[in-house]
């Protein structure tokens, strides 16, 4: 009668060999470094074959075809380490291995093969209750030729990986890290060969050698294998914290140790039961020394991003630029190459990491080919344009070397390239992955938004104040609008109350139109230059008085929020007011049905005044977002009105404040837009 110990090592070696069979036509079919490939998948298929002869030695009908078939096992043992000991030479390289190790390790495993059918390598096998192998005198030669050829290899990956960088680093850590996995598979195998009563639990640990390799090799393209290791760590702790109380329960309530293993194994498989806990063992995974660290710094990347937008000059959004970049990616060097009006040529505009005689010599021409491909390829990283073969690539790869960088980020403003952000290796000479290139996409994105907004305010700065020195003219002594002061003096006869209450409005009004139309037309205003710290509890005062009446006259409810008299902020309270509040309240007024309610609200968020414009309207709709702050477009045919003019007007005050507005579209939100404090 087969033992409990006897039906676990059968279940599990099934387990393995068939993993084994899987990845190795994996391998065969998708692998993409086609010697390493075929090499590890035909390592792969006698490793399946020894695993599996366990079962075929269990239930051989008589002793004879037992012993045979267990040294026949053997044959599969030696061809697996011959063949996993050229799989090492391709990756690491032949220049590392001497040539008298080859011809050694080639000799032995033909010295193995020759006695593998012979009682010097296994003299017998004992199949009930268990399986028991007896060693011959050669079984010693098998075991060091065996360890020898894990040692060797785990010593050869860890002297690539100290001069490796990049994917080529990545993924020599990983191989190690499966190759150390099979090293301890080994030791327990032949500690249960020297203690027949050991557990053989070398199946199980084998698993992870079986699929870490070949994982490590199909990925090899982008090779973030960091990434997949994590998420691996997150549901195997899911599965084992379901899976060992289970088993327990299984094995004391049923004594079966076969359908115990599977209690073991299957929730493994089961991770997708565990969404909810995800976060929480991500968390948990991320405190790891391999992860701690290098995922936390994408947390706070809105706020960086907010950062970038906040800019008043090119130089400082690229000094902004720079310095999120080198915070987030944790890089060696990073720069910002820019084209000027008027240069045929993109030159260092702000840099981390490079000397000042480097600084000069670093540019590309303003036509040449990154400036091409800039538009069509998005973020450009080197090791993958290293796998294209073409010419083009061949010619970006030398820019590349030249500018000294691995990753460059280009940043367009009217369908050509403006910018481009270069990134050096990251500081431990690991690879950029892929949570590396989705943040960086998204920065780059972010600062072409902010960059468009400083160089388009800048092209049309002089139309604007040529306009507003004609739009002076009406408001000055000789136009018509100076009337109204006369009337309000009572020159051309008593008002009535309403007509002096009404006029007076007009006048308020139109001295905000002459004061900001004077700082247009004087570009040395220190008001337009200049942020002013001003206190915000007043604008929120003034207009909750002012629009009370039409709130009212609405059928609207009206809330605005009480704000302390000490938050003080940085900007021009006139401005704040009339056309960034005052645009809003006036759009939230106007969308609101009779009944619903419009809020003006805050909240303060370390050194940033959140302010907000809530409504219960309609909402924006989903494909008018991307043209809601683009100047004379109009968003609803009913509404006869520019919305696009009224936001873009809105935003661009925000923005020349050190500010920042977005739009969320839902029923009940609104606008929302930052100040520093």
């Amino acid at each position: 009668m087969a033992s409990d110990w006897l039906v676990f090592r059968l279940v599990t070696a099934t387990i393995a060999s068939m993993a084994c069979f899987i990845f190795a036509g994996l391998l065969f079919l998708r692998g993409t470094d086609r010697p390493a490939s075929r090499l590890f998948a035909f390592s792969n298929l006698f490793l399946g074959l020894w695993n599996i002869s366990d079962l075929a030695v269990a239930w051989a009908p008589t002793p004879h075809l037992a012993l045979f078939l267990d040294r026949l096992s053997y044959v599969w043992a030696i061809l697996l380490v011959f063949v996993f000991f050229r799989f090492i030479t391709v990756v690491i390289g032949k220049s590392f291995f001497n040539s008298f190790i080859v011809t050694i390790h080639k000799s032995l495993a033909g010295f193995l093969v020759l006695f593998s059918f012979s009682p010097y390598l296994i003299r017998d096998v004992i199949t009930s209750p268990d399986i028991v192998e007896i060693p011959g005198p050669l079984f010693v030669v098998f075991a060091i030729y065996f360890l020898f050829t894990l040692i060797f290899a785990l010593f050869g990956f860890y002297r690539s990986w100290q001069r490796a960088e990049g994917i080529r680093r990545n993924q020599l850590k990983y191989l190690a890290l499966g190759v150390f996995s099979g090293f301890l598979a080994g030791l327990f195998y032949l500690f249960s060969i020297a203690r027949p009563g050991f557990p053989p639990i070398h199946f199980l640990i084998e698993t992870v050698y079986v699929a870490l390799i070949p994982i490590t090799i199909l990925k090899i393209r982008l090779m973030e294998i960091n990434l997949a290791f994590r998420l691996l760590m997150v549901y195997l702790i899911l599965g084992f914290l379901l899976g060992i109380p289970i088993s327990i329960f299984v094995w004391v309530i049923t004594g079966n140790i076969m359908a115990a293993t599977f209690s073991l194994i299957l929730p493994s498989a089961g991770y997708f039961f565990f969404q909810r806990m995800k976060g929480k063992i991500m968390d948990l995974v991320d405190r790891l020394p391999l992860f701690r660290g290098k995922y936390e710094s994408y947390q706070v990347l809105e706020k960086m991003v907010r950062q970038i937008a906040q800019s008043g000059s090119s130089k400082e959004w690229a000094d902004r630029l720079v310095a999120v970049s080198q915070e987030i990616m944790r890089v060696e060097s990073c720069f910002v190459l820019f084209r000027e009006e008027g240069e045929d040529a993109f030159i260092v505009k702000a840099s981390y990491g490079i000397d000042g005689a480097r600084k000069v010599f670093l540019s590309v021409p303003g036509e040449g080919v990154l400036a091409g491909m800039g538009i069509s390829k998005g973020i450009i990283l080197k090791e993958m344009i290293g796998q294209e073969m073409s010419s083009q690539s061949k010619e970006i790869l030398d820019e590349m070397d030249f500018l000294g960088v691995s990753v460059i980020a280009p940043i367009s403003y009217r369908e050509r390239v403006q910018a481009f952000l270069c990134l050096g290796k990251k500081i431990g000479r690991d690879m950029y992955h892929d949570i590396d290139l989705t943040g960086l996409l998204g920065l780059a994105k972010s600062a072409e938004l902010a960059l468009s907004v400083l160089l388009s305010g800048g092209k049309h700065e002089k139309l604007s104040a040529a306009w507003a020195h004609d739009l002076l003219k009406p408001l000055g002594p000789k136009g018509a609008f100076h009337h109204v002061e006369s009337l309000l003096s009572g020159k051309w006869g008593t008002l009535s109350p309403p007509a002096f209450e009404t006029l007076s409005k007009v006048k308020e009004e139109l001295n905000f139109v002459y004061t900001n139309l004077m700082h247009v037309v004087n570009a040395n205003s220190p008001i337009s230059i200049q942020q002013k710290t001003m206190n915000i509890e007043g604008v929120y005062k003034r207009v909750g008085l002012r629009y009370s009446e039409q709130a009212k006259e609405a059928g609207i409810i009206w809330v605005v929020s009480k704000v302390p008299d000490n938050v003080l902020v940085n900007g021009d309270a006139l401005l704040i007011e009339r056309r960034v509040l005052g645009n809003l309240i006036e759009n939230a007024l106007r969308h609101t049905p009779k009944g619903g309610s419009v809020t003006v609200g805050y909240r303060v968020e370390g050194n940033t005044f959140i302010g907000f414009v809530q409504d219960t309207g309609p909402g924006i709709k989903k494909e008018d977002l991307s043209a809601l702050f683009t100047p004379g477009v109009q968003l609803d045919p009913k509404n006869k009105g520019q919305a696009g003019l009224g936001l873009a007007s809105v935003k661009s005050v925000i923005e020349a404040h050190g500010g920042r507005v977005w739009v969320e579209s839902e029923v009940g939100k609104g606008t929302t837009f930052f100040f520093s404090l």
